[in-house]
C-alpha cells in the first residue's frame, strides 16, 4: 500500500488588508445568522457536512447552525495560526492550502477542517469571498500584469487555445 499526495485549498478573492480574515469571517457568520432552512436543505446541503463525521444530520436548525458558526470559526483560526495551512498572497486573491502525505488517514489536523468548510453552503461561503471555479494560471498573469504589450497578451491566449487541443 503506498501513501497519496492529498491537497485541498480554499481560494479567496478580493484586496488583501490587515483585517481581512476577521472581516470574512465576519461576513460568514452573518450570512450564517440569515440562512434560511428548508426541507431540501436538510436532505442535501446539511448531509455530507455531517457524514464527515460520521454523524447523522440533526433535524434541530439550531445545532446545525451552532456546528456551522463553530467551524467557520475554527477554519479561520487555523488559517490565521498553524504552521499546517499556507496562504499563498496574489492580487486580489489568497489562497489557503494544506495536505501532504497520506497513508489513508487526513495528512494534516487543518485537512478535514478544509473539506467541513468547503461542505457549507454557496450562500454561506460566498459572503467570506470563497471563489468556486478552477484557477486559470493564464488568466491570473492577464489579470496581474494589465500593462503587458497586446502582442504578448495575444500569444498568451494562442498558448491557452493551443494546450487544450
Amino acid at each position: 500500500m503506498g501513501a497519496d499526495l492529498c491537497l485541498i485549498y480554499v481560494n479567496f478573492v478580493g484586496e488583501w488588508k490587515n483585517d481581512t480574515w476577521k472581516k470574512r469571517q465576519n461576513n460568514m457568520l452573518k450570512a450564517l445568522a440569515k440562512y434560511k432552512f428548508n426541507e431540501k436543505d436538510l436532505e442535501y446541503d446539511w448531509v455530507d457536512f455531517y457524514e464527515t463525521i460520521n454523524q447523522e444530520c440533526p433535524e434541530n436548525k439550531y445545532k446545525i447552525r451552532v456546528d456551522a458558526k463553530h467551524l467557520i470559526r475554527e477554519f479561520f483560526d487555523i488559517v490565521e495560526s498553524s504552521r499546517e495551512v499556507n496562504v499563498i498572497d496574489m492580487p486580489f486573491r489568497q489562497i489557503a492550502i494544506t495536505g501532504g502525505m497520506s497513508w489513508g488517514d487526513d495528512p494534516t489536523e487543518a485537512f478535514p477542517v478544509f473539506n467541513r468548510f468547503l461542505l457549507l453552503p454557496e450562500c454561506i461561503l460566498k459572503a467570506g469571498d470563497v471563489e468556486f471555479r478552477f484557477l486559470d494560471p493564464y488568466e491570473m498573469f492577464i489579470k496581474v500584469y494589465k500593462d503587458i504589450p497586446d502582442s504578448l497578451r495575444n500569444e498568451l491566449i494562442k498558448w491557452k487555445c493551443a494546450e487544450k487541443v
